[in-house]
């Protein structure tokens, strides 16, 4: 009763039926153990079980039922248990544990399973070695150990099993040579030994299966050359992907005498080392899927190249390479789903293919226009990105006309000027992405936001638009990223955004902005400016004033508490595993800086370079998640709370250019995660601690400070107290470009972050 939505445990009354020779129930969603009594079912021939929810120890006993041909636990990740001793009066013919939760090693007995045809042992918690009994089963012609934890390199003895039709070794951990003799495994249709460390020139003797369909080696550490025209002798091939390997993959010195190619559908040779483009390519008229990303080809790209495939590409890759023309009239004729030119040298206009494409990317190249009426191209289009050229101009109003199925816009770093199409933000009903983030653009947000809106990114920074936030960004309840830094905004502290259940990043710096955080007239209703999922505030550099509210501190709770669910890239997933990483540019360390990496556990303050006074809150000390807090050049009086030595994942501290004054907090010390810090130009006074972590910092950060004495600074202090040298079982050197964040105390569970640091003093306010 397969594909019957059935559900629960297996039914105890099946044990009656004693005459039952066959059980199969997969796809369907029934759950709980294995029951054992169906070992007891002798005339049970077939136990068809996968893709269930089962779970608990496997019964060894129906392993070495000796009736069963057929015994299939795929899919059922509750499963556990071991392979047992297997008996020679086994009838067994196929055996799948594959994505079970199986363990141990694989028994020697396996051997007895004469009669076995098919074994499936793939991505489930077997390892080991595989033993070399397995070399005895003659009649097998499947084997899979795709996803173990093995050890070794390919066994000679794979040789002897000549009746292999599927053979996939992915992902398992193997390594060394393949052996010559795996050119003996002739009846072989299917070959996958990817993503697992093998090393040495792949075998020439390779060539000898002829019958192969499908040929997948990418991702290992293969050497040598490979001459494509060589192929030609396996003229059923219809897959081929040798990519991310050591390869330096040609034509081949005989490929114009080739008589006849294969039907290949399915190309894959990126990273091959490859310097022209592929002149086999011309034959291949049933190519669907081709990435030669990744390589060296220089010049235009064949205009015979976008003719090649028949009935047009699901997958057209040629980025990371050094392409300098499209060599073809920018309406190409051809249909490409997955198109992707990005990081090449092209010039020009962006090319479009016939209407219907998914992906788009021409990001990092030197495009300079968009084609006319090019929206018209764009109706089936999710993913459009075009960033990082020199496109100039106005965004035409026509991509209104194309933009119902569009998820992702990113045009950012290029010279386009004007108005921002109000259809972006108001009619884009399915649009979650948009970046536009490093142009020329001017004039006011669109303001008519609808209910429905699915935005989840707007990144607008480095532009000069003007006016409001419109307040019908409420709308957007999935919002999770505005930075409007770098424009000229004159506004108020958008408390009303705090309704973005969603809003984890803001990034309002370098505007107009003014006023106080939270408006005299604040009650004390935490609904009024709670933002509950706030990781990184910059209002850094604009007019803001008045004193810092510990009341807004303290509706910080994101900032508080860590959630469990770990570190994450903040990104959208895309069709053909297309990636969008969100990026946002702050002001860190006085410079401003790009993350092209946000993680889910980076959490910033940047409130610098405003018009703030009176105190610090104290209760910042309790936002313990904090990796950078900048309050510098603002008009801060008082001491440093005492409570900042609570902040133990704090990387960055920037007080300066502010009048406190006081000690410095001997609890400053313990930040043992603190790598760069900037007291500079208060009001403090006394010996700056002596602990072993803050001598690594340099006199810039404690200058200017006329009370503060002792090292690094050159005034020696003039009472006569010995300094209390404090040792540290961790320390860190200031690091400028990568920042390392740390979960925890005193060990590393270190999380990465890739920063892109775009060098400009902001030692000064700015203005816009």
């Amino acid at each position: 009763m397969p594909y019957c939505s059935l559900s629960g445990p297996i039914c105890r009354s099946l044990s009656s039926l004693r005459s039952l020779s066959v059980i199969e129930l997969h796809f369907n969603q029934l759950s709980g153990p294995v029951p054992e009594f169906l070992a007891a079912l002798s005339n049970l021939t077939v136990l068809q079980l996968s893709n269930n929810m089962f779970e608990g120890v496997f019964p060894p006993i129906i392993l070495q039922h000796e009736k069963l041909t057929t015994i299939n636990l795929t899919k059922n990740l509750g499963i556990s248990g071991n392979l047992p001793n297997f008996s020679a009066d086994s009838n067994l013919q196929s055996l799948s544990v594959s994505k079970t939760n199986f363990s141990g090693t694989i028994p020697s007995s396996i051997s007895n399973l004469k009669s076995l045809k098919e074994l499936d042992l793939g991505v489930s918690g077997l390892s080991g070695v595989l033993p070399s009994s397995i070399g005895k089963l003659k009649s097998l012609s499947l084997l899979e150990v795709s996803g173990l934890e093995l050890v070794g390199s390919m066994p000679s003895w794979i040789s002897n099993l000549t009746s292999l039709t599927v053979l996939k070794f992915f992902s398992c951990g193997l390594s060394g040579p393949l052996p010559a003799s795996i050119g003996n495994l002739t009846k072989l249709t299917k070959l996958a030994l990817y993503n697992c460390h093998f090393s040495g020139e792949i075998p020439p003797q390779i060539l000898n299966l002829t019958h192969l369909q499908s040929l997948l080696l990418h991702s290992n550490n293969f050497v040598g050359t490979v001459e494509l025209a060589s192929y030609s002798k396996m003229q059923n091939l219809s897959v081929l992907n040798l990519s991310n390997n050591k390869l330096v993959v040609m034509d081949g010195e005989n490929s114009s005498s080739v008589v006849s190619y294969p039907s290949i559908s399915f190309l894959r040779l990126a990273s091959c080392s490859i310097s022209s483009f592929p002149n086999i390519l011309r034959h291949l008229h049933e190519i669907a899927f081709l990435d030669l990303s990744y390589n060296q080809i220089q010049g235009a790209i064949p205009q015979w190249a976008w003719k090649t495939s028949t009935q047009g590409f699901a997958l057209f890759n040629l980025s990371h390479n050094k392409f300098t023309s499209i060599g073809s009239h920018p309406l190409l004729p051809v249909y490409i789903e997955f198109f992707d030119l990005s990081f090449n040298n092209i010039e020009g206009v962006i090319p479009i293919p016939k209407e219907g494409s998914v992906t788009l990317d021409y990001s990092n190249n030197r495009f300079s226009s968009l084609p006319l009426n090019f929206s018209t191209y764009l109706t089936k289009t999710v993913f459009f990105k075009a960033s990082n050229n020199s496109i100039s101009g106005n965004i035409p109003p026509s991509i209104c006309d194309g933009i119902k199925s569009l998820q992702l816009i990113d045009l950012s770093n290029n010279n386009l000027t004007g108005l921002i199409p109000s259809c972006l933000m108001e009619d884009a009903d399915a649009l979650q992405v948009l970046s536009l983030k490093d142009n020329h653009l001017t004039g006011e947000l669109p303001g008519n936001i609808k209910e429905g809106c699915a935005l989840s990114a707007l990144v607008f920074s480095g532009n000069s638009i003007q006016g409001q936030l419109p307040r019908s960004l409420v709308a957007c309840r999935n919002l999770e990223i505005l930075d409007i830094g770098n424009n000229k905004i004159s506004d108020s502290f958008p408390c009303w955004m705090s309704k973005l259940p969603q809003l984890q990043v803001l990034v309002l710096k370098a505007n107009r902005f003014i006023g106080q955080i939270l408006d005299p007239s604040y009650s004390g209703d935490t609904n009024n400016c709670q933002f509950t999922k706030l990781r990184i505030a910059d209002i850094a550099s604009n007019n803001f004033s008045g004193m810092l509210p510990e009341e807004w501190f303290k509706m910080l709770k994101s900032m508080m508490n860590s959630s469990d669910n770990g570190t994450s890239v903040m990104e959208n997933q895309y069709y053909h595993g297309q990636t969008y990483q969100f990026t946002a540019a702050v002001t860190y360390k006085g410079n401003d800086m790009t993350i092209s990496k946000i993680l889910t556990s980076l959490v910033l303050i940047d409130v610098s370079n405003n018009e703030f006074h009176g105190s610090i809150p104290s209760n910042i000390g309790e936002l313990t998640l904090l990796h950078g807090l900048n309050m510098s050049h603002n008009m801060l009086t008082g001491p440093i709370p005492t409570q900042f030595g609570n902040l133990n994942n704090l990387e960055s501290l920037d007080l300066s250019s502010n009048k406190l004054s006081g000690e410095i907090p001997q609890e400053l010390p313990s930040l043992n995660f603190l790598a760069t810090l900037n007291l500079s130009y208060n009001m403090l006074a006394g010996r700056i601690p002596q602990s072993s972590h803050f001598l690594t910092f340099s006199n810039a950060s404690f200058e200017g400070n006329i009370g503060l004495c002792g090292p690094p600074l050159s005034k020696q202090c003039s009472y006569p107290t010995e300094p209390n040298i404090m040792t540290h079982a961790s320390e860190k050197e200031p690091i400028d470009v990568l920042l390392f964040l740390f979960a925890g105390l005193g060990f590393g569970v270190c999380f990465g972050i890739t920063i892109l640091v775009i060098w400009g003093s902001n030692n000064s306010k700015q203005q816009a």
